[in-house]
């Protein structure tokens, strides 16, 4: 059996299933980053803890399909090739989406301007599964930025 994360919620079936209600928001995440095992990784990651994942290879295909989709959450490497990551983070709808940044960069300007940029949340790659899921349920569940 395939071990599970627990992120505090669930995946519920889409609207028609039994009755049920349509699939929580928050629970659909949107990856955009260049490199496909870094992708790869988080998609692991974020299907053994029960979310629905999408992924996009660069900056406008994610802004295209955060409108799409409407993902709860999308998390955005800010070293993009083409649009910068930080661009996307500008030009993504806030009220309809929470972001998380990612990058390997360590410098706490770097940080700043993630947040200043909209950012809900920053996560230093290489990415720690056990941070990430922790930094996304502090996200969901609305407790404040530390």
């Amino acid at each position: 059996m395939t071990p599970r994360l627990d992120l505090g919620w669930t995946r519920r079936p889409a609207s028609g299933v039994d009755g049920d209600d349509p699939l929580d928001r928050r629970t659909t995440i949107l990856i955009i980053d260049d490199e496909v095992e870094v992708r790869r990784y988080l998609r692991t990651v974020l299907e053994l803890a029960g979310c629905q994942v999408y992924e996009a290879m660069n900056g406008p295909l994610g802004l295209g399909l955060s409108c799409a989709i409407e993902p709860g959450v999308v998390l955005i490497d800010v070293m993009l090739s083409g649009m910068s990551g930080l661009d996307v983070c500008r030009s993504i709808d806030h009220q309809r989406h929470a972001v998380i940044v990612l990058t390997e960069q360590r410098d706490p300007l770097v940080e700043a301007e993630c947040l200043a940029a909209g950012a809900d949340r920053f996560v230093p790659k290489p990415i720690d599964a056990d941070v990430l899921t922790r930094t996304l349920h502090e996200l969901i569940s609305g407790r404040p930025r530390r």
